[in-house]
């Protein structure tokens, strides 16, 4: 079963389609929501921060159109790892100068947008972590 991340007010995929992440039932203390009760996953109304969100079931991709939404998963699972490896760079007390900290926001910005790229998964042009 496949399943993917549907934002209702913009019509647009957000995650998948691939399998259910592990953590999404039980980050919300329902093990087994897509077993349990389907209609539940499908409309994340109840999900304050998910509300115009929901989960759509679809069919099975090719083998060859599942590898193409493999690798942007794992892109961006790495852009994800990054952009944590930088949390700190952002917490005020971080002495740094303006123009320093701007570069860190133009980067932390590239990495949460990298699926907007051209060519995105096969083509990546990941940014470069200030120094």
């Amino acid at each position: 079963m496949m399943w993917q991340l549907i934002n209702r007010k913009t019509n647009t995929i957000e995650h998948g389609p691939g399998p259910l992440p592990e953590n999404w039932g039980p980050i919300f203390g329902v093990p087994t929501m897509a077993a349990e009760d389907p209609d539940k996953i499908k409309d994340l109304s109840w999900l304050p921060a998910y509300a115009d969100y929901s989960w759509e079931e679809v069919e099975d991709l090719p083998e060859e159109e599942q590898a193409v939404s493999d690798s942007g998963e794992v892109a961006w699972s790495k852009a994800c790892n990054l952009l944590a490896e930088s949390d700190y760079a952002m917490l005020p007390d971080v002495e740094m100068t303006n123009e320093m900290r701007a570069r860190w926001i133009d980067y932390r910005r590239a990495l949460r947008t990298i699926r907007t790229q051209p060519g995105f998964p096969a083509s990546i042009e990941w940014p470069i972590k200030p120094a």
